[in-house]
């Protein structure tokens, strides 16, 4: 298990520390391109029963972008903690998309689900994805198999959110001039 956990840390933190202050931040502050980031929040899906998720773009790829979050699932004995970790594709102009997304999740401790005992889950899915660059409101609703255990479960998702675009405009503006 802590391999698996030291694996997703590692490549979360990565993520994150290429993504502070940079050309590409101050190109954005400019206008001449946009990378679009979203928090919100999901029920189902990767997270297995809710996670709260960070959604980004690659900079220079309007199309291929990563999520990270942290969820929780109840259990009888223990409250298992999640993290979520995903790679996704979309396809189509904003702000309507079809996305194609892989997402692992891995347990602080196991999670009986349906009688079979993991704390390592395989989501790849997909659905339709709402989310404009310049607007707040961010929407997606996936359905994809579930592989736990070397078992697969048909799973859905739903998730409700915000798109940072006009805050983080308005904060790069600021921290860059």
């Amino acid at each position: 298990m802590k391999k698996p956990l030291s694996f997703f840390f590692c490549f979360a933190f990565m993520i994150q520390v290429k993504a502070q202050k940079d050309k590409i931040d101050v190109a954005y502050a400019s206008g001449k391109i946009s990378v679009n980031r979203s928090i919100y929040g999901e029920g189902g899906g990767g997270g297995i029963i809710f996670s709260a998720n960070y959604d980004s773009r690659f900079p220079g790829a309007e199309n291929v972008g990563y999520r990270v979050g942290l969820g929780f699932f109840p259990s009888l004995n223990n409250f298992v903690v999640t993290i979520p970790v995903g790679l996704y594709y979309l396809l189509g102009n904003a702000p309507n998309y079809f996305e194609m997304e892989v997402t692992t999740a891995v347990g602080t401790s196991e999670v009986n689900f349906k009688n079979h005992k993991s704390n390592f889950f395989l989501y790849p899915h997909i659905g339709y994805h709402y989310n404009k660059n310049t607007k707040g409101f961010f929407f997606k609703i996936e359905v994809g198999p579930l592989f736990i255990a070397g078992k697969v479960y048909p799973f859905p998702g739903i998730g409700f959110g915000y798109t940072l675009e006009k805050l983080l405009k308005k904060f790069l503006s600021i921290t860059c001039s």
